[in-house]
């Protein structure tokens, strides 16, 4: 299973914010609780934000399946053994031009999320 966390730009111009690198680690951390002893929990946490959409916009919260597919998935979950890919996207940040603050702030997202999930952390950036 792998889930992506991404964050929209502050600025009109994608770049390698600290603010927006904070947003998007803290996301990643605080969606770590939801993998943390068995999926239970996050198709839980999926099947009640999926509902919440539905009844907010009136349209589907799936690029891909529906509430039908994750629920079966679900139900399967008990007899799975999950492998969880967490991956940051932070485009615009540059790999090459890191900063020592945001490398700091990628190693303390990556050190919480893999002790929680067990499982392996990924980050998606420009260039």
């Amino acid at each position: 299973m792998t889930l992506v966390h991404c964050k929209f730009s502050t600025s009109d111009q994608p770049g390698g914010r600290v603010a927006d690198l904070y947003e998007v680690c803290g996301q990643a951390m605080r969606g770590a609780k939801w993998r943390s002893n068995s999926l239970e929990p996050l198709f839980t946490h999926l099947d009640r934000r999926v509902r919440a959409y539905h009844r907010r916009t009136g349209g589907s919260a799936f690029e891909v399946g529906d509430l039908a597919a994750l629920l079966r998935l679900a139900g399967r979950a008990p007899q799975l053994y999950p492998r969880i890919v967490t991956v940051i996207a932070q485009l615009g940040m540059s790999a090459a031009a890191s900063t020592s603050e945001q490398l700091r702030l990628l190693a303390g997202a990556e050190a919480y999320v893999r002790a929680v999930t067990k499982g392996a952390f990924r980050v998606l950036t420009s260039a």
